[in-house]
Order: C-alpha cells, then sequence, then structure tokens
C-alpha cells in the first residue's frame, strides 16, 4: 500500500473545480481536495470507509519542515506527503490500525515533524550530499511517517472514534 507515491513530489493534473485563490496556491499551500485528487491519480486507493487526505507536513503549522521539503523539491499538495487515514465516524467494523484524522495536529506530532524533517536536510548537507540524495531521504522519512499513521504507532492528536449504537468503535 503506498508504494504508487515513491517520486512523485510535484502536483499534477490539478481538480478544474478549485477556485482561483486555491489555482494559485496549489504548490505552496495546503488543500485537501488537491491531496486528494494526487493521491487518487497516482492509483493510491481510497479506503472504503470514511476518510480524509491528511498532508504529514502541513504548510502553516511547520514552517521549517515544509520549507526543506520545498528546497528539495517536495511540493506540500503532492503524493508524497500524503496519506489517507479514517475519520472519527468511520465504520471500523472490518478492523483498522489507522490514527483518527480529525481537528488540528497536536503539538507532539508538529514538534516531530518540525525537527525529523530540516534536520536530515541539514545533516546530509553537511556530509555533501547530492539534492537527489537528500530527496530521497526526505522521501524516506515521510513514508517511515506514513507508515506509523497507518499502523497506529505515531498519533496525529487525541482524536478517537466515535463509538456506534453496538458500542463498537
Amino acid at each position: 500500500m503506498y508504494k504508487e507515491v515513491e517520486g512523485k513530489n510535484k502536483v499534477t493534473n490539478i481538480p478544474k473545480n478549485l477556485t482561483k485563490k486555491e489555482m494559485e496556491n496549489n504548490k505552496n499551500k495546503a488543500n485537501s481536495k488537491i491531496l486528494d485528487k494526487q493521491l487518487q491519480n497516482a492509483g493510491v486507493k481510497k479506503p472504503d470507509y470514511n476518510c480524509a487526505a491528511h498532508h504529514l507536513v502541513s504548510d502553516a503549522t511547520m514552517p521549517k519542515a515544509t520549507k526543506a521539503l520545498n528546497k528539495y523539491g517536495i511540493e506540500i499538495n503532492s503524493v508524497t506527503n500524503g496519506v489517507y487515514l479514517p475519520t472519527p465516524n468511520a465504520d471500523t467494523s472490518k478492523g483498522t490500525t489507522e490514527v483518527v484524522h480529525s481537528g488540528p495536529n497536536a503539538k507532539e506530532y508538529k514538534e516531530l515533524l518540525e525537527k525529523s524533517i530540516p534536520d536530515i536536510a541539514e545533516n546530509m548537507e553537511n556530509t555533501n550530499a547530492s539534492y537527489d540524495e537528500i530527496q530521497a531521504a526526505l522521501e524516506n522519512e515521510l513514508n517511515n511517517i506514513r507508515i506509523k499513521l497507518l499502523t497506529g504507532e505515531l498519533k496525529i492528536n487525541k482524536a478517537k472514534f466515535k463509538t456506534t449504537e453496538k458500542g463498537k468503535k
């Protein structure tokens, strides 16, 4: 799953139903409509439960991480920076390990990415790594974050699934 995201750092085939402002900001401002379309265009299968396209790095709340990604050609709305996560009212009767997507990112999540992403770029720059090597390392870190969100190892915030009438989550 998500093998399709490798090397997909640019925003392509932008949806036609965006406002003029959304179109102008498609590369530098996080937009879940654009990210959703990018994931689908890349062949990432959208889960069959209520879900949202989540930006691993969010532009407004993670400026250092965003700057590092931009410097190495990874656009904020690119497939590389996205993952589908269930919303609180998703039907999880089939079982799911993914973290819930609801509300703003918690301080801990933001701090983790604000440190790890720029640190990778800076450490590799200090070893004279090439642009492509640094870009690949950043892609790898984003993939590690994605896996941790999909397995529930990393939380975005304290959101939980809503309990159904049968008491299932």
